[in-house]
Parts: C-alpha cells; sequence; structure tokens
C-alpha cells in the first residue's frame, strides 16, 4: 500500500427502522409514600413492586423491575407509545448511544486505518472492515478505548461500527463510513447555506490530493439525493488544491418548491471523490414567539398551536371572518436567519429569509405574494384581524438562529399572526376582488391524484379546488405529509 497523507471522514448512522431500548420501572416511589397508610412499611411495599411480574407486548416471559430489552420496527414504535409516560409507570427509555465524531483515517505506518470516536458513556462493541469490495471482516469486538488501529492490504476500505453505552443500551444498526480510496482525493462537503431565492452558498474542503494533482474541484447538485458530475456542475477550481472552499450557486432548474441535493467534488488523474450529500429546502414558516390569533379573539404562540385550537380565519368565498381548526401544522425547523417585516400599525413578522419567506394577503394584487421579495414591495397595503388596511414599511435580514413554525387552517388555510392575514400559495385558489374569491368554472382534481393524502387533508387543503396549472402541486403535498407534526 503506498504511503499517502492521513484523511479523516465521517461516519454518520444508518437506523433504517425503528430501535427502542426500554428498562422496567414500575415503582412511583413518590406515589408509594404519599398513599401509604401510617402503620404501612415502605420499603416492604418497593420490595413487593420489585418482584411483581410484568409483562410487556413483543417481549417474551414475565419481567421485573430494572431488566432491560431492545425491540425493533413496528413492535418498538407500538411499545413506545403504550408504555412510556402512561400510568401505571412500568417502562422507561434508555439513552441510546450518543456517539460524536467518529472518524476514520490512514495510519501513519503504511498498510493500516484507524477508527476514533468520542461520546459520553460510550464504547465500541464492534467494528468490521472490507477491503476493496470484498467480505466484511470483524476488526475489533467490546472495545472500551476509543481508538483502533487494523491492518489491511488493499487500497479501497469500507469500515462500519456498532456502539453501546454503560447503561446497556446499544445500537444494533451499524454506523456506515464512507468508503477510503487510497488513489482518490478526500472531499468533504461542509455546509449549505440557502439564500432568498433558489441559490444557495455552498462550502467543502478538499483534504487530500490522494495519488496525482487534483484538476478540477468544486459542487454538484440535482433535484434528487444522488448528485454526480452527470448532474448540474459548478466548479470552482482547476489545479492542484487542498483547503476550504465555497461558492454561490443559482440552483437552475428549481422553484421554490424544490429540495435541491449538493455534493463536494474533486477529480484527479485516478478518478472523482464525492462528499456527503446536503440538501436545501425552502421553508413558507414564521418564528417562534409569532402570535396567532384565536376566534376568541385570544391569541396563542404559534409554537404552542396544536388541532384542536378554533383559530380565527378570513373566508374567501363569503367574504368574512369566521373560526377553522388547523388542517396541518409543520414539524419545527431551525435557521441562521430570518426576514423582518415591519408594518405601519406597529406590527412586526418574523419568517424564514430563505426562498422568499411567508405569504401576507396583498391588496393590490388580489392574492398572497411572498414577503421577502419584489412581489411585496414597500408600500404593500395588507388588512389585519380587524379588516383595516396595513401597509408594509420595512424589511430588514437578521442573523439570528431561530425556530420556525407553520400553520394552515381548515378550508380557508389563512391566519392572523401577529394580527396580520397570512397564508400559504394554496391560498391563491381563485382571483380575489374584494375580499372574495371571483370564483371560476374548473375541472376538479381527481381524489385518486392524492391518494397517498388523508380525506381530511384532501378537503381541508381544497386540493379538488387547486389550478390545473399548479406546478409540483402533487409532490408539494407530498412533502407536506413528510413535514408534518401529526396529530398527538
Amino acid at each position: 500500500m503506498p504511503n499517502t497523507t492521513p484523511s479523516a471522514i465521517t461516519l454518520s448512522p444508518v437506523v433504517p427502522q425503528p430501535v427502542w431500548t426500554f428498562r422496567v420501572n414500575n415503582i412511583d416511589y413518590s406515589a408509594v409514600y404519599s398513599q401509604m397508610l401510617p402503620d404501612e412499611n415502605a420499603e416492604n411495599i418497593i420490595e413487593q413492586m420489585q418482584n411483581a411480574a410484568v409483562f410487556v407486548e413483543g417481549v417474551p416471559g414475565p419481567l421485573k423491575f430494572g431488566d432491560t430489552f431492545t425491540l425493533f420496527g413496528a413492535v418498538a414504535a407500538r411499545v413506545r407509545n403504550n408504555y412510556i409516560g402512561k400510568l401505571p409507570r412500568v417502562l422507561e427509555l434508555f439513552t441510546l448511544p450518543d456517539v460524536e465524531g467518529l472518524t476514520a483515517e490512514w495510519a501513519e505506518e503504511e498498510g493500516f486505518v484507524t477508527i476514533a470516536w468520542t461520546g459520553s458513556d460510550t464504547y465500541l462493541t464492534a467494528v468490521e472492515v472490507s477491503v476493496d469490495n470484498g467480505d466484511w471482516v470483524v476488526a475489533g469486538f467490546n472495545v472500551g478505548v476509543n481508538e483502533v488501529t487494523w491492518e489491511v492490504d488493499g487500497n479501497i476500505v469500507d469500515v462500519r461500527a456498532r456502539f453501546a453505552n454503560l447503561q446497556g443500551a446499544y445500537s444494533p444498526n451499524y454506523a456506515i463510513a464512507d468508503t477510503i480510496s487510497i488513489g482518490l482525493p478526500v472531499v468533504t462537503t461542509d455546509d449549505l447555506d440557502m439564500g432568498f431565492a433558489m441559490n444557495g452558498t455552498a462550502t467543502g474542503t478538499v483534504v487530500s490530493e490522494g495519488d496525482s494533482s487534483i484538476n478540477s474541484y468544486g459542487f454538484v447538485y440535482a433535484m434528487h439525493d444522488s448528485p454526480t458530475l452527470d448532474d448540474h456542475v459548478v466548479e470552482v477550481g482547476t489545479g492542484s488544491f487542498t483547503g476550504e472552499f465555497n461558492d454561490n450557486i443559482n440552483f437552475a432548474g428549481a422553484d421554490p418548491e424544490s429540495v435541491v441535493y449538493v455534493a463536494a467534488y474533486a477529480t484527479n488523474g485516478d478518478g472523482t471523490s464525492y462528499g456527503d450529500v446536503l440538501s436545501g429546502e425552502v421553508q413558507i414558516c414564521l418564528m417562534a414567539g409569532t402570535l396567532i390569533t384565536l376566534s376568541t379573539g385570544k391569541v396563542k404562540k404559534i409554537e404552542d398551536v396544536r388541532y384542536d385550537d378554533m383559530l380565527l380565519t378570513w373566508n374567501f368565498d363569503e367574504a368574512r371572518l369566521t373560526q377553522s381548526k388547523p388542517v396541518w401544522i409543520v414539524k419545527p425547523f431551525s435557521s441562521s436567519k430570518h426576514g423582518l417585516i415591519k408594518f405601519s400599525n406597529g406590527a412586526e413578522l418574523g419568517t424564514v429569509a430563505d426562498g422568499r419567506g411567508h405569504r401576507l394577503f396583498n391588496v393590490g394584487a388580489g392574492k398572497f405574494t411572498h414577503m421577502m421579495n419584489g412581489d411585496t414591495p414597500l408600500g404593500t397595503i395588507t388588512v389585519d384581524q380587524y379588516n383595516q388596511p396595513v401597509t408594509v414599511v420595512g424589511k430588514t435580514l437578521v442573523h439570528q438562529k431561530t425556530i420556525f413554525y407553520n400553520v394552515i387552517a381548515h378550508t380557508h388555510l389563512n391566519v392572523f399572526a401577529n394580527g396580520i392575514l397570512t397564508s400559504t400559495g394554496l391560498n391563491n385558489l381563485y382571483p380575489i376582488e374584494g375580499m372574495r374569491f371571483v370564483k371560476q368554472d374548473r375541472v376538479r382534481r381527481n381524489r385518486l391524484e392524492f391518494s397517498g393524502v388523508s380525506l381530511d387533508m384532501f378537503h381541508g387543503l381544497r386540493l379538488d379546488e387547486q389550478p390545473v396549472g399548479y406546478p409540483g402541486l402533487k409532490e408539494k403535498i407530498e412533502r407536506m405529509t413528510r413535514r408534518q407534526l401529526h396529530h398527538c
């Protein structure tokens, strides 16, 4: 094996199905002491409870206090939902191993590969290695240290590892490493920061050039999750290079509803290597702390809104205020920046800066428009919850980590956020005049087109009424379904 510059790669855990480790804990000590009679012996009661048989779905034989077990797939999810946090308390979840900084690199001594990791109370239970696409061979087992080195005879090496923690919980799924190749460059994809529209700044690092000098490096992207040089290519450099590089990318072929997948690449005389694939998606949401008006006139923070809340909404079918429960709530996510919109009545709205931000009702345009681009210029007139005109007077980009949420109300699709009428683009069903839909005859969409969507979502999002020319509507709804916070 030729000598090479040591290079590190990051390993990511692969979890194909739910895996949970449980421990029997059927004793509520506070309840024992608060409910026992004066002449009762608490220790005897606790001992009896510890020795009592406990039966759990999917687990053979009786269990008792302190026993642990691991379940997989649907059974694991069902037991977790049925037992954790329920009374009487029977089970508690074990924390699975928290592995940080798992790396593999060529050792300084020729023919050896070293794997190292950090993590709280974490130890290695198994390491396996495959050389030149051969069979997996056990290279270590029950290793309590934080570094293992083994000898290999080949140029292309794959590694995988499994870990446990000191509680006895373990991850039966292996962490899988990217292939380590002697001849090819080593490149990492470090960051993808989405911009206002379908653009973003990508950052990568050429860790080592491999056996020959690099002749090209940069980024590849696509609308699928495995971009290569056969897709879109953004070349950053064409000569020998190691170190960090970045570029601003305008994602051709993408729109505000697209998910883009980006990877760094580097090419030398032996071929091309790719870094990890990062994804970026335009988000249409509002920041934590935004106040959503309820039908009673009271307000509730957007992060606290639930599916049984009754929200104040505007009925564009009849041009009046109405009420509606949420039909869709997004899973929260974070970003390093947000757009801040200011209004003439003193109200402010924090929205996602990526893409075009959330939408507000644009009186002049007769539809809902994105706040953070030219669709909603300064001076745009919108309305508040009292149906009074309000003007957009300021827009600012704030670089601050923010948590985002979103709510779509059943049938009417809009909410009053900090008193301002906001909505998703799905609300642009028909032209709007005088705060009322100007209905048009149109062919209704078929329910079968959205067979994977619940009947409530189909009607609640008025999918049968959406214009046939709406680009990528089916894919948009599929993404919304994946990102939906489900009913508790």
